[in-house]
Parts: structure tokens; C-alpha cells; sequence
């Protein structure tokens, strides 16, 4: 019998307490979380340690960035040499990572491979808009709707923040004081929602402005030294003399990618837990493939 994630005693209690508050167990519910003594203890804790708590979801961003590394080794190794080709090759090895991790963590939440079937078809006949925002209308949002406006708020400050922050230092700064924001202001479930989201989008920055992606035609990151602390930056400018890390613009629209598909699947499914935070990262994970790929 498969066994969930081993997370912080925080998250455990999170999802321990809101189970049997979920009005419906269908897949496309959009059923708010009921607010009950259990749930308001953790978020209490939570908003204590707000650092501590984003911190605790870390593992969203490392999943996204080994899921691609695995799947640009493959590609790299294997004879396909147009996009389609290498869109097939990269998100097979996707799944087999993902059907790897599940079984290492002996985790339900990963057993879903269906997630991105039909992706690399949708790339190639551009119907995929991958640095489209799917932030949606908050008269139509559960998330917004299940508490104040707050959550959706923080989410769209994320993904914003991509097109504002000039360095991977800044922009890693700048969503690190988000999360500690919304860990202070929002209940658990939709901190947490932020926290996955930050994780991904850092991790995703990381990713594609230290070198990564050389085998989807992308080019090392590029860096500078920092003589003189901009004013935009200023929340996590680098020391002087420390290499800085820009942002380019292909890098900005992929990273916008990643942060799109994982709200896209939090944005509806939130209180889910474990499951949506799982499908957050996959779909990220396969976002930012084919953004790569794509993405000029």
C-alpha cells in the first residue's frame, strides 16, 4: 500500500485536518477547504514561521530542475534533431523520472503519466502559448474565493516579478519575500499553493540562467559583474565583485512558462494537497521542456 510524502509535521497536520473538510473528491472540483480549529491552529504556526514554511516546499523546485536534467540527457543522447522529435524524446523521459520518483517515494501523487500527453502536439501546431499567463478571472478563481483576494495576489506578484527583476539574485530575493509574505498573511493551503509556485519559478531561473538547456538549442547563461547595486534589485543585489547572473529575454518568457503551468493546475486544485502540488511540478517541469524548445 502506497504511502504519501514524508513532509514537515506542519504540512502532515495541514492535510491531516482538511480531508474531511473537502466538500467533493472529484478531480475537477473546485470546492473550497471548510475553515475548522484544526486548520486555524496550523495556519497560526505557519504564519509564525513564515521562512520555515516555504522552505519546506523546496522539493517542487528540485523535482522540476532533475525532471528536466534527466530529459535533457535523453534528448541529447538520442538521434531526433527537430523539435517534434525532441519534444517526444524529452517528455518520455519526463514520465520515466516521474514513474521513478513515485516509486522512490512510494508517493500516489505522481502516479498520474497522463498529465502531459498531448503537449508536444499542441507545441508544434502552436497552440500551446507557452509564456501565456493562466492567472484567471478571481470572480471565477477558488483559490481567491476560499479566502481574500490574497492568494491569487501573491501568485500574479510572482509571475510578474520575472518581467521586473534584472538578475537571478534579484529575482530569487524578490519571490523569497513573496512567500514569506503570503506564509504570514494566508491560511496553510494557500500559502502553500505560493510557496510550490515560488520553488518552481527560483528553481526554473536557475535552471535556464546557469547553463542549463544547451541540448534544447539554448545558450549558457549569461552573467555580469556587479559594480553598482541597481535600484530594482536592491531587495538581493549581489555583493560587488560576486558574479551576477541577468535574466535574458528568452529565459524571462520560458521561466513565465513554468510559473503559467504550475498555476494553471493550483489555480483549480489547491485544496487537493499533495496531488496538485505534484501535478504543479510535472506540468512545469514539461512547460519549461517544450519552452526551451520553442521559444526563440
Amino acid at each position: 500500500m502506497r504511502t504519501r510524502f514524508t513532509y514537515p509535521a506542519v504540512t502532515l497536520a495541514v492535510m491531516t485536518a482538511t480531508t474531511l473538510a473537502v466538500v467533493s473528491c472529484s478531480s475537477d472540483s473546485t470546492a473550497p477547504v471548510a475553515r475548522t480549529a484544526a486548520v486555524d491552529r496550523v495556519t497560526a504556526s505557519v504564519q509564525s514561521q513564515p521562512q520555515s514554511f516555504a522552505a519546506s516546499y523546496d522539493w517542487m523546485g528540485k523535482y522540476h530542475n532533475d525532471a528536466l536534467a534527466y530529459a535533457e540527457k535523453k534528448i541529447k543522447t538520442s538521434k531526433a534533431t527537430s523539435k517534434d522529435g525532441k519534444c517526444k524524446v524529452g517528455l518520455a523521459a519526463l514520465k520515466e523520472f516521474q514513474k521513478a520518483f513515485s516509486k522512490s517515494r512510494k508517493s500516489s501523487a505522481f502516479d498520474d503519466l497522463t498529465l502531459t500527453d498531448g503537449m508536444c502536439e499542441a507545441a508544434a501546431s502552436g497552440g500551446l502559448r507557452v509564456a501565456a499567463s493562466h492567472l484567471v478571472n478571481p470572480a471565477r478563481n477558488p483559490l481567491a474565493a476560499s479566502a481574500s483576494p490574497g492568494p491569487d495576489a501573491y501568485l500574479y506578484q510572482i509571475e510578474t516579478a520575472v518581467d521586473v527583476q534584472p538578475s537571478l539574485q534579484a529575482f530569487q530575493g524578490a519571490v523569497q519575500s513573496i512567500q514569506n509574505a503570503a506564509a504570514s498573511q494566508l491560511g496553510a493551503l494557500q500559502a502553500a499553493a505560493v510557496a510550490g509556485t515560488g520553488s518552481i519559478a527560483t528553481s526554473s531561473a536557475t535552471y535556464w540562467t546557469t547553463g542549463g538547456g544547451a541540448s534544447l538549442g539554448d545558450q549558457p547563461g549569461q552573467y555580469s559583474r556587479v559594480s553598482e547595486p541597481s535600484v530594482r534589485a536592491s531587495t538581493a543585489v549581489a555583493p560587488p565583485n560576486v558574479v551576477r547572473y541577468d535574466l535574458s529575454p528568452r529565459s524571462r518568457r520560458i521561466i513565465k512558462a513554468d510559473i503559467s503551468a504550475a498555476i494553471a493546475v493550483l489555480i483549480y486544485n489547491w485544496w487537493m494537497g499533495e496531488a496538485a502540488l505534484g501535478a504543479a511540478a510535472i506540468k512545469a517541469a514539461a512547460a519549461s521542456l517544450i519552452a526551451g524548445l520553442w521559444t526563440t
